[in-house]
């Protein structure tokens, strides 16, 4: 029987992120040879490894202070919009979640942007309140 070692997997994936977040915010145009092909990677490890890869993405690409801002989402629009393999990937994806959480989905996104899950540590468990139930029924999933 062949042992996984997560170590490995989760710098991979940290790296991954890193570098799709560095290649979006910047003040030039994307390039297929850097920011598609690090965009393609992150989709690819989300793909590969879901959850590991949200939280990396809430990380060290959705919460970090943005230097260009604006330039950073129009890359990203670039990216997604004309890059059709970005876009299989990102319908590969969508169907994958489908699959593996179609009733926890919701839940699982909101525990990743109410910082209730970390990429690098396990908090205590806590309970939900009313509030947080209903804000999860209503969590617009990306």
């Amino acid at each position: 029987m062949e042992t996984v070692k997560i170590a490995p997997i989760k710098t991979t994936i940290k790296n991954n992120a890193v570098e799709l977040r560095h290649s979006l915010d910047t003040k030039q145009w994307p390039s297929e040879n850097v920011t598609a092909v690090a965009y393609r990677t992150h989709l690819q490890d989300s793909i590969n490894h879901p959850t590991t890869t949200r939280l990396a993405r809430q990380k060290y690409i959705d919460k970090p202070f943005k230097e260009y801002a604006n330039q950073y989402w129009r890359n990203e629009q670039i990216v997604l919009n004309k890059d059709s393999e970005t876009q299989r990937l990102l319908k590969e994806l969508k169907g994958k979640m489908n699959k593996l959480y179609p009733t926890t989905q919701k839940a699982r996104e909101y525990m990743v942007k109410t910082g209730r899950v970390d990429f690098d540590t396990v908090k205590k468990a806590k309970g939900y309140n009313w509030f947080d139930k209903l804000r999860i029924v209503f969590t617009r999933i990306k």
